[in-house]
């Protein structure tokens, strides 16, 4: 398999199949991510869209040596922020689609983890989004949100506590 450094470093070059090829392994990921972030199913769709469209316009700017994903999400983030600032309806009390969104098998359950989730602050919720269902390490989300590594893990620590307070005390 492609890695997607190799596809992007081909649609850096205008290689639109190697495009293609990245986007639709990023599709679902985005749109989760998206949902997740602007807590809205259908302005999520339309994110991931923008999304993909940031990504060709700036693929001139990717260099090979810098994390795919790392710079895929920078955009990403950049994209939902503008997105969720633009229409605060989008930042509604949770995801339209939690079972979706979840993780939990439980889809009550799932549904109060995705509600909670929507309910950090934005700078703890980037972070626990892209760590914990995205995958990315500390080092790619600190070059996401741009922040230090520590503040990276300061924020996942904090927004761990807050989910924990708001799942098990029911607050």
């Amino acid at each position: 398999m492609v890695s997607s450094e190799e596809l992007m470093q081909k649609a850096k070059q205008g290689d639109t199949e190697a495009f293609g090829a990245l986007a639709a392994r990023y599709r679902p990921r985005l749109e989760r991510f998206a949902a997740r972030v602007i807590g809205d199913g259908e302005a999520a769709r339309d994110a991931c869209q923008d999304i993909l469209l940031r990504l060709w316009q700036k693929a001139d700017l990717y260099e090979p040596q810098d994390s795919f994903e790392a710079f895929l999400y920078t955009l990403a983030r950049n994209v939902c922020l503008r997105k969720a600032a633009s229409d605060s309806s989008h930042r509604a009390t949770g995801p339209v689609d939690e079972d979706a969104l979840s993780v939990d098998p439980d889809p009550l359950r799932g549904r109060q983890v995705a509600e909670a989730v929507q309910a950090l602050p934005e700078d703890q919720r980037l972070v626990f989004i892209l760590s914990e269902y995205e995958g990315l390490s500390y080092e790619q989300i600190a070059q996401v949100v741009g922040c230090p590594k520590g503040t990276v893990g300061s924020r996942k620590h904090a927004a761990v506590q807050a989910l924990r307070e708001r799942l098990l005390d029911g607050r």
